[in-house]
Formats: structure tokens, sequence, C-alpha cells
């Protein structure tokens, strides 16, 4: 892209590289908050220019950046080669990407197995670390979620830190559902653990007083089977 005379005389080679690197990284950062639904990503330059660049004239046009490094991830530190064609020089520069999104942490703190609403997040811009690939953008992708361990307030949420709903829990009164021959028959019983879908629990039938192993197949309904 050619630059205006009044803007080629007006930049500087240092602005120039940071704008080349910019347009470089620009389609990296675009695919990969499609594939990982990034909300509203920003993307700053952390550059390491030698002095001998201050002394570089500045570039009729943007130059044209190259990487250097074999494995081109976004957020890894990277070498580049910024050419200039009129007048003509080239420097190779260290630059490390930097990304902000919009993100979801916790608004206080969350207990374990507590079970997450609308009111228990906030969304933030943070700055994104190079392995950070598995936090939530969105408040209805962590509702009704619960916290596999204590979580503190503002903690980034990712998916390490969340499981599946509890369906059933320790103590409850749920309903037990027995199915044999197409004839089916339900019962009320304690569950004695907590208890996700498909998970198999320990129930106590209430009528029976005879402890069974249960699957959880519903929001206090789980099955069993007639021996």
């Amino acid at each position: 892209m050619a630059l205006p005379a009044s803007s080629a005389q007006a930049a500087t080679a240092s602005t120039q590289i940071d704008q080349a690197l910019r347009q470089h990284l620009q389609p990296a950062l675009e695919r990969e908050a499609r594939q990982l639904g990034w909300q509203q990503p920003r993307l700053s330059l952390d550059l390491s220019l030698p002095a001998s660049v201050e002394q570089l004239p500045a570039c009729s046009r943007t130059p044209h950046a190259q990487s250097l490094s074999g494995r081109q991830e976004l957020l890894a530190r990277q070498r580049f080669r910024l050419s200039c064609t009129q007048p003509q020089w080239s420097q190779d520069v260290t630059a490390q990407a930097k990304v902000s999104v919009l993100l979801l942490v916790a608004r206080h703190t969350l207990d374990r197995d507590q079970a997450l609403s609308a009111e228990d997040v906030k969304i933030e811009r943070q700055e994104l670390a190079r392995h950070d690939r598995s936090f939530f953008g969105k408040v209805e992708q962590v509702i009704g979620q619960t916290a596999k361990r204590r979580i503190r307030a503002g903690q980034m949420l990712t998916a390490e830190l969340l499981d599946a709903p509890l369906w059933v829990r320790r103590g409850q009164s749920v309903t037990i559902v027995a199915r044999h021959d197409g004839i089916e028959a339900s019962t009320l019983g304690e569950a004695l653990a907590n208890g996700r879908e498909g998970e198999i629990v320990r129930v106590r039938n209430r009528s029976s007083e005879k402890i069974i192993d249960a699957q959880v197949i519903g929001d206090g309904v789980v099955t069993s089977t007639w021996r």
C-alpha cells in the first residue's frame, strides 16, 4: 500500500514497521477469533527494535513483513524481516503479539459444586497468555454449570474449572424409574451422592430401604432395572 507523500514524510521507519506487523498478523488474529470464539479481540505489539532503526529513512509504502520463525503461532514471540523497496532497506526485528478479549470471570467467590447463574459472573477484558484456550466469552455458555473447586472472585472461568450441572444432589429426594420388558414403574428414593447426567450414584429406595446403584437420567430422576 503506497503512502501519500505527506504521510511518508511524517512517518518514521519504526512506526511503519509497527504498522506492517499489525497488518501481517491481522489475518491470523481474525482466524483465531473465528475458530476459538474470541469476543472483540484487540491486538498490540511488544517490539524489540535495534537502535539502527532510528537511522532508517521512512518507506514510500508500507514495508513488507516476512516471518523468520518456523512455527507461526499468533501469541508466540517471533522474528520478522521488514523490507522496503523505496528507498531500499531491510531490517530484522523481534515481536511479541499480545491479544486482549472480553471473557467471563467470577463476580465473587464460588464454592465447590455451586451451580452458576448470570449473577455469579461478569465480563472483563483481559490479555491472553499463550496457552489460554478454554475460557468462555458468553454468559450463556456457563449458566447451570458447577464449580469443580473453589473459584476466587475475579478469576478467569475455564473449562478446567467447571463441570456439567448436578442433576442429583446428596440427600435430595429423587424419582427412581425402573423399566423391565416394556413395563415401567417409579418410586421415590434418596440420593446418597451427587450425580451428573449419565453418572451412577447410590440411591436408597424409601419404600424398601434397599440401597441400589442407579443412573442419573434427568434433573432429580434416576433409573434402575429390576433384577
